[in-house]
């Protein structure tokens, strides 16, 4: 499976040189990288796509980092699950649920 920095290159590469591409990409970003890369991008993740201009450009910022009570918890008791969650492309909050990280 492809880091989220590959795909992410994969998927820049592929749209600046096919405009049919690009133009999925931007109309259906979910259909376009599952047919690209493979990967099904699950319902509970937005992805949208921008593309800069001459007169505008646009700054991601990452998901700012919260702890959930079940975090806490897990530090406290001397449990360190907080680093496998950032470990693969999308990672895995204390429930198991998939954090995106586009």
């Amino acid at each position: 499976m492809l880091t989220y920095n590959e795909m992410r290159e994969q998927l820049l590469a592929k749209a600046a040189g096919d405009e049919d591409f690009r133009a999925r990409l931007v109309g259906d970003a979910k259909a376009a990288i599952e047919e690209e890369v493979g990967f099904a991008v699950p319902d509970s993740v937005s992805v949208e796509v921008h593309e800069n201009t001459e007169t505008t450009a646009h700054l991601v910022l990452p998901p700012a980092a919260r702890l959930t009570d079940a975090d806490l918890e897990a530090v406290a008791a001397g449990h360190d699950g907080l680093h496998t969650r950032y470990d693969d492309h999308l990672g895995h909050d204390s429930r198991g649920n998939p954090i995106p990280r586009w």
